[in-house]
């Protein structure tokens, strides 16, 4: 777990809470579109995306992860909502480069935590990195360790990359929860 004032949050749910995440995941029917992202030229991003139908009993479960994770964090923003949860797979050469996960919408509000779960860990590359301080920092570049199961969440104007994978497929369970701009 992170102490108070790290840019980021980590928490480990109860493991029945983990396999009934699992379930709901491998319960869906996927419709996978292309996660590329286009800066230009260059891509940004590639991996596979998939929009998973929502779950009253799943969201409630994880929306009181985000908010302990809020209050325990200190950044106690005031969450209005959320989007669908995004389900992620990186295959063998998949990454998503430095970015930040900032958004306004009028429907929504602004983006204010970004939520990211860990499904397995039998693959290798695909390391996750948050930047966390100014430019002359040397040691602003973290790297995330994290469990299956963990949830890392961080304001979403944290800048943060997944490296290549190398072996295997790397899984995640990504959401953004919003309020109002202040």
């Amino acid at each position: 777990m992170s102490s108070l004032g790290e840019s980021f949050y980590i928490l480990t749910p109860k493991p029945q809470v983990i396999s009934q995440v699992q379930k709901w995941i491998n319960d869906q029917n996927k419709t996978w579109i292309e996660g590329t992202i286009k800066n230009g030229v260059q891509s940004n991003r590639n991996s596979k995306i998939s929009w998973l139908e929502h779950n009253n009993t799943i969201y409630e479960l994880l929306r009181n992860a985000v908010n302990k994770g809020n209050k325990n964090a200190g950044w106690n923003y005031n969450i209005t909502t959320q989007q669908l949860f995004q389900y992620t797979e990186y295959n063998i050469g998949d990454y998503y480069n430095w970015h930040l996960d900032t958004l306004i919408t009028p429907n929504l509000g602004i983006r204010k935590i970004s939520f990211i779960m860990l499904l397995n860990d039998d693959y290798e590359g695909g390391e996750l990195y948050i930047e966390m301080g100014p430019p002359d920092d040397p040691n602003r570049i973290r790297k995330i360790n994290l469990k299956v199961g963990d949830i890392l969440l961080f304001p979403s104007n944290t800048w943060h990359k997944v490296d290549s994978v190398t072996k295997g497929q790397r899984r995640s369970l990504v959401c953004w929860y919003y309020g109002k701009p202040s």
